[in-house]
């Protein structure tokens, strides 16, 4: 995975679409009547974005070469009645964003339909934007309605480098930015969305905010991850987790050991003191120590299944046994005013888990949840001797076998980082990000379909310039090679 590039860049939206799938527009932009009855948002679709009852999914890559090098894009694949993995045709959109490094399907504003939150932490401005979703919004240049957040940090926070997102409240990480002199000592920027879609700033937490445990240190990275969800404290508020994998653990562990930090009832203070406790590595019952590099809070997921909320935090510099950095993911589970409680330490080879932990291996890079399950990337893991090819484990939330998951026999390569990002889309689907995917060039996605048991036979990949999906428009200044194939790090980003 390449770093995220510095370049004046801007923002692709291109939604898909299949003639008898998704509703069509008509000419003048009203929906045909045809379409209309099964145009309507509906409250618990999750990543509906235009109100068709179909899940859709996001994918960036921060370093796509559109019209300029290193300018980066944003696809968002409209799902349709066939079912995923049917993605057709597209429109697009050039706005004024940059590349995007986080981003967030979620129904901000209430409606019933998802909006997209998309952070770009190189951009001189517009780091954060909510791009509304509606019934039979399509992310055209003509019809998008956006939102930029005003976040208030420097130009060197890194503000947008994490976001979180759930009804009524957006939170934007800027792990680089100064507190109190203190360099990136890392902040959390926290907006509230009411009626008409207004946005206000709630406030900005640090570790030197009233309420929040620790102290800002140079190099904490405090706001690197972020998630919302509900995990103790009142059961209708929403409780922000932060991560800070730099964090230093003087009192045993060491440089960069890491830590999160939950923020409870983050809309309910104001800029007021706050109520927050935060969770160590070591921190449960099951005699694991915390080291240097553990990295905890690299990576973080909220999910609810059951009835219950999931939070998953992922170390991915742990050392397992003899094999350093070979990654682990802790899961909570709510446990109303007394907070989230620790429920499992997952790591490869125990506990039902399939594999076997093995050195760089970086297992919880990535998080997600896609029904009852947790999905854990690990894309520096190496399969069947290729280096990095990497993978994913479907971790049931229901105690059951966990899963392995690759590109498969065929297409499976070294250096491809399958698994550098990963999300549910609907329950049935998992979309792994493949980043250096060589086949095609730019990076891709893979659609798998959970079919339990540890049965993963769908898997369809995804790129500019496959399975309908169009290739990014001439970049100028590249070589005539490089002028179709402008994808670079397709699926570094994905959200569903």
């Amino acid at each position: 995975m390449r770093a995220v590039g510095a370049l004046a860049a801007a923002l692709l939206l291109a939604a898909t679409t299949h003639a008898g799938g998704v509703p069509r527009l008509d000419g003048t932009g009203g929906v045909r009547a045809a379409d209309a009855t099964r145009l309507a948002c509906a409250p618990g679709d999750g990543a509906d974005y235009n109100g068709d009852g179909y899940p859709d999914l996001a994918v960036g890559d921060p370093n796509a070469h559109f019209r300029k090098p290193g300018a980066g894009s944003v696809h968002v694949l409209l799902g349709t009645e066939e079912g995923l993995p049917r993605v057709d045709a597209a429109d697009a959109l050039l706005t004024s964003a940059r590349a995007p490094a986080a981003m967030r399907l979620a129904d901000v504003d209430g409606d019933g339909c998802a909006d997209l939150v998309v952070g770009s932490p190189h951009a001189e401005r517009n780091r954060a934007v909510i791009y509304w979703g509606g019934r039979g919004a399509r992310p055209t240049f003509a019809q998008v309605d956006a939102t930029a957040l005003p976040v208030d940090a420097g130009a060197g926070a890194n503000a947008g480098w994490s976001v979180a997102a759930a009804e009524g409240v957006v939170a934007v990480g800027a792990p680089y930015e100064d507190v109190g002199g203190v360099r990136r000592a890392g902040a959390v920027h926290v907006f509230t969305v009411g009626p008409g879609r207004k946005v206000a700033k709630a406030l900005r937490i640090t570790q030197e905010t009233p309420g929040v445990p620790g102290v800002a240190e140079p190099g904490d990275m405090f706001g690197w991850s972020l998630a919302l969800g509900r995990l103790g404290g009142d059961p209708e508020a929403l409780d922000l987790v932060i991560g800070a994998p730099y964090e230093d653990i003087e009192a045993g562990a060491g440089r960069d050991a890491g830590a999160i930090t939950i923020v409870y009832d983050v809309t309910g203070r104001g800029g007021g003191r706050v109520h927050a406790v935060s969770r160590h590595l070591a921190g449960a019952d099951d005699g694991l120590p915390e080291r240097a590099g553990d990295r905890y809070g690299h990576a973080l997921a909220y999910g609810e299944w059951g009835g219950l909320g999931y939070l998953a935090a992922g170390a991915p510099g742990a050392d397992v046994g003899e094999a350093t950095d070979a990654g682990v993911v802790r899961l909570y589970e709510a446990g109303g005013k007394a907070g989230p409680r620790a429920v499992r330490l997952l790591r490869q080879g125990a506990g039902g888990l399939p594999d076997a932990p093995e050195r760089g291996d970086e297992f919880g890079h990535a998080l997600g949840f896609a029904g009852g399950n947790l999905l854990v990337g690990a894309p520096f893991e190496a399969v069947r001797g290729l280096p990095e090819a990497g993978s994913v484990t479907v971790v049931p939330l229901d105690g059951g076998p966990g899963s392995f998951v690759t590109e498969g026999r065929v297409r499976i390569q070294a250096y491809d980082h399958f698994g550098w990002s990963v999300t549910g889309v609907g329950e049935e689907w998992m979309a792994v990000g493949v980043p250096d995917e060589q086949a095609t060039h730019g990076g891709a996605v893979a659609l798998v379909r959970l079919l339990g048991e540890g049965v993963h036979r769908d898997v369809h990949l995804l790129a500019p310039g496959y399975k309908g999906i169009p290739h990014l428009p001439h970049a100028g200044g590249l070589s005539r090679s490089r002028e179709i194939a402008a994808s670079v790090d397709f699926g570094a980003v994905v959200t569903g």
